[in-house]
C-alpha cells in the first residue's frame, strides 16, 4: 500500500502500480456501461463516467492538500492514501449490491496490434506534448507527433 511506502523509492513503485491498476479497470468500466444500459442511453452514461473520473482528477489533489494540511493522526500526506481505503470499501459495496453478474456469451481476445498501435500512438503524442517545451520544442518533438499522426491513421487502417 502507498500509504506505507518508506522509501522514495517505494513510493513510486506503488504509484506506478496504482496506475497500471487504473489502467487496466479502465476498459472493464466502459464495457459494464455497455452492458448494462441500452445503445441509445451509452452517451449519458459514458458522459458520467468521465465527469466521475475528471471530477476525480480535479478534485483529488484539492482534497489530497486538505487532508495533508489536516495532518489527521499525524499521518501527514499519507492521508491522502488512506482516503482511498473507505472510498474502494463503500463503492465495492455499492458494485455488488447493484450490479448484478455478468458474463460474456463468447471469451474476448486481446486485439494486442490494435493495443500496440495506440499505446505507442498515445506515448508518441504525449510526450512530446508534455516534454518538449523543456527541450526548447526540437525537431524530434515535431518528428514524434507525425510519427503519432502516422500511427493513429495506421490504428483506423487497422
Amino acid at each position: 500500500m502507498v500509504a506505507a511506502a518508506t522509501t522514495p523509492e517505494l513510493l513510486v513503485g506503488g504509484r506506478v502500480a496504482q496506475g497500471a491498476m487504473v489502467a487496466l479497470m479502465l476498459p472493464q468500466s466502459m464495457a459494464v456501461v455497455k452492458q448494462q444500459f441500452r445503445p441509445e442511453e451509452w452517451a449519458i452514461a459514458s458522459a458520467i463516467t468521465g465527469l466521475a473520473i475528471s471530477a476525480g482528477s480535479i478534485g483529488g489533489p484539492v482534497v489530497g492538500g486538505f487532508l495533508t494540511d489536516l495532518d489527521l493522526f499525524g499521518t501527514g500526506w499519507r492521508a491522502i492514501f488512506w482516503i482511498n481505503v473507505p472510498i474502494g470499501a463503500v463503492l465495492l459495496a455499492c458494485a455488488i449490491r447493484v450490479l448484478p453478474e455478468g458474463r460474456a456469451g463468447h471469451r474476448p481476445t486481446l486485439d494486442l496490434p490494435g493495443a500496440l498501435l495506440v499505446a505507442f500512438a498515445s506515448l508518441a503524442l504525449m510526450f512530446p506534448l508534455v516534454r518538449g517545451s523543456e527541450h526548447g520544442w526540437a525537431p524530434w518533438s515535431f518528428g514524434l507527433v507525425a510519427f503519432s499522426l502516422l500511427l493513429w491513421l495506421g490504428f483506423a487502417a487497422y
